[in-house]
């Protein structure tokens, strides 16, 4: 048949899909409904579902053979259209009349089409309210008609969402793989990449998650064939795999190289042309924790200098600080970490942009943490700087009998006791004043340590 031919029994072929040659097949009140040109019908999945009790299972290869169909005109229609002898296509006016509508075929395509995205909006809305169930149900629906490509590839990807969001992620890997597979051209292949790094990130493939990785850096990179405003897209996800490849060697206990490559993302050139891309400082401080893993004291000292002179006022550097404390405690040079420690304590939280009863939480752990260190190792005198300094961290009874304890506990180890009483008798009495709601349980605890340590106190003076 030749190409004219077949410009002249499309008509034809239109009609009769559309049932105006022959008359309509027996079918259900149902198919009916859904078959009905000019209609689009909303879908119920709901009406066949399964007991609740029942999980509804994603079979991957299953996907697969669905997604690979080759799209028909006729799916919708059944196996059982009869083809026209080519000779009827010389007389196009045998089925055209006055009182009958014509139709292209476009249009039928049209009404399929506008049907299926009813039925995919439907399934997307169960996905976004978590009834995966209906969702999985109606998607798979729709690959089992047949629809175009397009529709294929959306729907592949919302069940790899599911998977994902079920945490499935065996299934989810298979189903992005399929993809990749059936449709290497598509622009999504970079973005499905990402996905299965993830999803390898989190099954601790993290080997599998590097190659990846680079095959998305690949992708991205290769000479662009698109429109010109998808270039900074491609230059976005280059950036993002680069970012990724250094957690995932960092995830891995690789430091020496995680700390590299964070170090070249400082240094990238899309931070050049795009500032604003790479968070500098967050880098910096990944670089910072590399070292303090790898138990470098010297590099890390180097690298939290850095830190604080090109990003003082960042929300990290207080945890710069805490980090650089205790390894300078771990080489004994508690005075350099006391005034680590000070910084931290001077630091307002407005200044490191947390909410102010987190940011009095968190120093009061960074003092008390390293205070007991210091009485760990004997040095007292620093240790009873940084508790003094933290009874300006919190005005609770709770926060306040603690510290006063402590402080009592330091006097004693240097032999102060008249101050160490005092420290008791300050617990006591915040003890007295809390009376307006129930003593909790760590304020009747220091009370009770306090009086027994002042009671050995007396005793020694009167002996």
């Amino acid at each position: 048949m030749n190409d004219e031919s077949l410009k002249c029994i499309r008509p034809i072929l239109a009609m009769i899909l559309l049932g105006v040659f022959l008359p309509a097949p027996s079918v259900t009140a149902a198919e009916t409904a859904e078959e009905t040109p000019g209609e689009v019908t909303q879908v119920h999945p709901e009406e066949q579902e399964k007991p609740e009790s029942e999980t509804e299972v994603l079979d991957p290869n299953h996907l697969r053979k669905l997604a690979e169909q080759v799209e028909s005109p006729e799916a919708e229609l059944g196996d059982n259209v009869p083809s026209l002898d080519p000779v009827f296509a010389e007389f196009p006016e045998l089925l055209q009349s006055p009182a009958i509508e014509h139709r292209e075929l476009t249009q039928v395509e049209k009404q399929r089409s506008d049907r299926y995205e009813a039925q995919f909006n439907q399934g997307l809305q169960y996905r976004r309210s978590s009834q995966y169930d209906r969702a999985i149900r109606t998607f798979v629906d729709m690959l089992e008609k047949g629809p175009s490509v397009e529709f294929r590839k959306k729907i592949l990807l919302q069940l790899a969402l599911i998977a994902e969001l079920r945490k499935e992620w065996v299934t989810a890997q298979q189903v992005y793989s399929h993809y990749e597979s059936l449709f290497p051209a598509d622009r999504n292949i970079p973005f499905v990449g990402l996905r299965l790094a993830g999803i390898y990130r989190e099954l601790g493939a993290y080997k599998k998650v590097i190659q990846k990785l680079h095959t998305v850096i690949t992708l991205v990179m290769a000479p662009p064939d698109g429109p010109a405003d998808f270039h900074p897209v491609h230059q976005r996800i280059a950036l993002k795999a680069k970012s990724e490849i250094a957690e995932a060697h960092f995830a891995n206990g690789d430091y020496k190289t995680a700390a590299a490559r964070f170090r070249g993302l400082m240094g990238d050139s899309s931070n050049v042309t795009n500032p604003g891309w790479i968070d500098r400082s967050y880098a910096q401080f990944r670089i910072v924790e590399c070292f303090d893993r790898l138990g470098d004291v010297a590099r890390l000292e180097t690298e939290c200098k850095r830190f604080l002179e090109e990003f003082p006022g960042q929300l990290l550097a207080s945890e710069v600080r805490h980090i650089y404390a205790r390894n300078l405690q771990s080489v004994e040079r508690n005075q350099d970490a006391l005034e680590q420690l000070e910084q931290i304590l001077e630091e307002r939280s407005d200044a490191a942009g947390v909410e102010p009863e987190a940011w009095r939480r968190w120093q009061g752990k960074v003092g008390l943490e390293i205070a007991d260190k210091m009485v760990r190792g004997g040095d007292f005198f620093s240790a009873l700087k940084i508790y003094q300094a933290l009874l300006n961290v919190d005005d609770s009874a709770t926060w306040l009998s603690q510290v006063h304890y402590q402080i009592g506990l330091v006097n004693e180890r240097l032999g102060q006791f008249e101050n160490a009483k005092d420290a008791y008798h300050a617990v006591v009495n915040l003890a007295k004043v809390e009376t307006e709601e129930p003593t909790e349980e760590a304020v009747e605890m220091s009370l009770d340590m306090a009086r027994w340590r002042l009671s050995v106190l007396t005793w020694s003076d009167e002996t």
